[in-house]
């Protein structure tokens, strides 16, 4: 299952999305929130997307997953590359490595906002 995520923070509040695709491009499902926890950042957004996503896709019963997100902050932090600073983020990586052994591959990857766009629609 390939999977492309986004999230984003304003003064309205904070949302995010998810796609999961069938590895041969046909689209399997949208998803998409209005977080009602506690996210105040763009970067806190993309990582609950992730998350949300993450957890949907284990309720389904899919555990081989590509994951592409626009957020090369997020995706060196859970890659272990780079440092999590911010103790707020570091939470979310938490729940997210919490999940990774739930998962029989996941890969994690960073593309361009242009695809995400292309995707997401948004």
């Amino acid at each position: 299952m390939i999977i492309y995520t986004d999230g984003g923070y304003n003064k309205t509040g904070a949302y995010g999305s998810g796609l999961l695709e069938i590895d041969d491009g046909t689209e399997y499902k949208m998803l998409r929130w209005k977080f009602s926890y506690p996210v105040h950042t763009n970067n806190e957004a993309e990582y609950a997307a992730l998350l949300e996503t993450l957890l949907y896709t284990l309720s389904i019963g899919i555990r081989n997953v590509i994951v592409y997100s626009d957020s090369l902050l997020m995706v060196s932090q859970v890659n272990r590359k780079w440092k999590i600073n911010k103790d707020r983020l570091r939470e979310f990586a938490e729940k997210v490595w919490e999940l990774l052994p739930d998962f029989d591959t996941i890969i994690l990857r960073h593309v361009p906002r242009k695809i995400i766009f292309g995707k997401l629609g948004h």
